[in-house]
This record gives structure tokens, sequence and C-alpha cells, in this order.
């Protein structure tokens, strides 16, 4: 899943790179992410982080249910039962964990966050005892602080490790996997 969200949403960039560069050429979704990206400038990297936790979690849950897609690389539709969504599908269709986890990656590269600090983090919920996505970035250290990682979840709120009610299972980007 991971592999092709990464593949779809690289020829799906080309719609937010048009946004970007010619305004009259956007809709309203990618309009509103042109508008993040622009504001993303001017702040810290801790708020950018912020930024795009919220505008990500502003957006429908939706439980995994199977759903037809049209492939763009052909006219069929395939049913897909969990196809994690890429920014511009989950704009769309909203989506569950993972959707949230991948979407916020895929923004936070946009603003130009490093792929080394994030992760895609699939844990297994000791409370709940099922499994769930989330999405860890790595802050830098500062003179104030030292480096630490924060866990966005999509409930809006933002966890630091260590976090004694998850068991890490794995964790990737688009370099690397990490089996816990």
């Amino acid at each position: 899943s991971w592999s092709s969200a990464l593949e779809r949403h690289s020829r799906q960039r080309s719609k937010l790179t048009a946004c970007i560069t010619n305004e009259a050429s956007c809709t309203g979704r990618y309009r509103a992410v042109a508008h993040i990206l622009e504001r993303a400038r001017e702040l810290t990297p801790a708020n950018q982080i912020k930024l795009a936790h919220r505008y990500i979690n502003k957006r429908r849950y939706t439980r995994d249910r199977p759903r037809r897609v049209r492939d763009e690389t052909t006219t069929e539709k395939t049913v897909y039962r969990n196809r994690w969504a890429t920014l511009d599908e989950f704009l769309t269709h909203g989506g569950d964990c993972e959707d949230y986890a991948v979407a916020k990656y895929f923004l936070l590269r946009e603003m130009g966050v490093s792929a080394d600090r994030l992760r895609i983090v699939i844990i297994y919920e000791r409370r709940g005892r099922n499994h769930h996505a989330l999405l860890a970035v790595r802050m830098p250290a500062t003179s104030d602080q030292a480096e630490d990682v924060w866990l966005l979840e999509s409930d809006n709120t933002i966890d630091r490790i260590p976090h004694k009610a998850y068991r890490f299972v794995y964790a990737l980007n688009e370099h690397h996997v990490w089996d816990h």
C-alpha cells in the first residue's frame, strides 16, 4: 500500500505544483493546500508541523470499506479494501488512521520537511488491543531542549515518545522500513 501511495502521489503532485505556480488553475482543495504551504513558509518547523496536523485532522474520518477506484493508468475500476490514500485522495474522501498519517507525511514533505525526520508508524495499542497508524516527527534539538519525537494522532493530539500505551510494530518513510 505504501509504495503504491508514493507512486500515485508522485503522479498527482503535478496538480498541486500547477496550483502553486498559477493560482488560476487551482480548484477548491488545492487552493486551500497552496494557502497552507504559503503560510507555512513564515513559520518555525514546530509550527509548520502543528499547522499540517490541524489542517489534516479537520477532514472526515471514514472506516475502511471496499471502494471502487478508477486506475489512473487504465480505464478499469478496481475494488480496494484498504488502500493507503494520497494527499489528494484523502482531501477528497477522508480516511482512517493510516490515511491521516500518510496525508500529514505528504503535506509536511511539501512544506520541505526532510523524509529523514518523518516516519509513518504502525503501533499496537495495548488498551484497545488493536493496530493503529500515526505519524512520528523527529524534532531537532534546540538550545533549550533536547531532540524530541512527536506522535501526531488522528484525534488531533500530539503525544511524545516514550509512550507506554503503544508497542511499536514497524515504521517507514520513502527511503527505509524499520521493524520494531
